[in-house]
């Protein structure tokens, strides 16, 4: 690699943003948060994606929690680092159109009370994992249909927010209609490149991603969301193998237009316990 080429590169990859996953923002602590805070600054993190809700209850409509984590989110601004909110954490929500509008207006106007509080909402609907709300091949088709709702409402509320969504790595294999629907109303997607606790690590080294993750993301890099690659916490043997990884992922994919960094999944995860010999 030339000289200028490299530092090309380097440029790019150092605008990528790191940004991890939070749960359980409503039982932190003022002095855990600053602590949080404090860490996600060494760790090089500028982007917290924090679930705002408690079961089906939404926290930003709580009249103690909502004053709470707008102090919360005012902080992390304070240190350069954005908040994003996660919502809709159910794929039944997919059945629901109207009450998920319901749930992203309590989004909107938290943000306006709070101005600059979030910049982004995003939604973490797993259509594919619930076959029995579905019908065979009816699945996506309700999740487009829920994209289209969601951003009528961001519409016509005239809000700023973007609207994101987490969704499976291998997105680009559904229907060619299907994926055109998602990405239309999409303005960012973190695809997750990992699988549950204790299950098979979809791809932990660069050359497994090269040939497995890698040719799924292809087609999706000028489909017009920008793309965050989201990896596991506890898939890696530590924070500075999951630091590595995530630097070899910045690198190869700096080239890629709509690449916006690597997301950790997630904060309060545990580490892959210590083998012994």
């Amino acid at each position: 690699m030339s000289i200028g080429v490299a530092l090309a590169s380097a440029a790019i990859v150092q605008g990528a943003e790191r940004s991890v996953y939070f749960y359980d923002a409503q039982n932190i602590s003022e002095a855990a948060w600053l602590d949080q805070i404090r860490k996600w600054e060494s760790e090089g993190i500028r982007r917290a994606i924090v679930s705002v809700e408690s079961g089906q209850i939404c926290l930003l409509q709580d009249a103690t929690a909502a004053p709470r984590l707008a102090r919360f989110f005012a902080e992390a601004a304070s240190a350069g680092i954005h908040t994003e909110a996660l919502i809709l954490q159910d794929p039944s929500w997919a059945l629901d159109p109207v009450g998920a509008q319901a749930r992203l207006r309590s989004v909107i106007d938290f943000e306006r009370r709070y101005k600059g509080s979030l910049d982004t909402v995003q939604i973490d609907v797993e259509v594919y994992t619930a076959p029995k709300l579905f019908s065979p091949n009816e699945a996506w088709g309700r999740y487009g249909a829920l994209l289209a709702a969601l951003r009528d409402e961001l519409n016509q509320d005239g809000s700023r927010l973007r609207l994101n969504a987490a969704l499976p790595w291998w997105l680009s294999t559904i229907s060619p209609s299907e994926l055109g629907t998602i990405t239309q109303y999409l303005d960012g997607i973190s695809l997750m490149v990992y699988d549950g606790p204790g299950e098979n690590p979809v791809a932990v080294d660069l050359e497994t991603f090269q040939q497995k993750v890698l040719p799924a993301i292809k087609p999706l890099e000028n489909s017009g969301p920008v793309l965050r690659i989201g990896i596991a916490k506890y898939e890696f043997a530590s924070q500075q193998a999951l630091q590595d990884f995530a630097g070899q992922l910045d690198l190869l994919l700096a080239a890629a237009p709509s690449f916006a960094g690597v997301s950790y999944f997630h904060e309060t995860a545990t580490f892959l316990p210590a083998t012994t010999p």
